[in-house]
């Protein structure tokens, strides 16, 4: 299973994050395409669309932060409807989009953990 527009653009980085252009595969193929069929091929072209799309993005990323906090798998699939109301909350709650306001704002979102 291919990993998704984020992670083909990211594929000429290999785990330990050095730049690469083959793979045991073959070439490194860094292309993919967003569910709206934007398509990117490597990290230039994802920043390009990332940054014509910035709330999408915060959107994102903020709701798999939720399910990750909350103890849930990140994957491919996009959260619940309840998930994504609370990201956009979040989202609308935060001053400014730094990764630190954004990471607190979820952290006071979560239950307290009873032992």
């Amino acid at each position: 299973m291919r990993p998704g527009p984020l992670g083909d653009a990211l594929e000429n980085f290999d785990p330990l994050g050095r730049w690469r252009t083959r793979d045991q595969a073959g070439p490194v193929d860094a292309s993919g395409a967003f569910v709206d069929g934007t398509s990117t091929n490597g990290v230039v072209e994802l920043r390009q669309v990332l940054l014509q799309r910035p709330d999408a993005f915060r959107t994102t990323i903020t709701e798999k932060l939720l399910v990750y906090s909350s103890g849930g798998s990140v994957g491919p699939s996009r959260g619940t409807p309840e998930t994504l109301m609370r990201s956009r909350e979040i989202l609308r709650g935060v001053q400014s989009p730094r990764w630190s306001a954004l990471i607190a704002a979820i952290v006071r979102t979560q239950p307290l953990a009873r032992e």
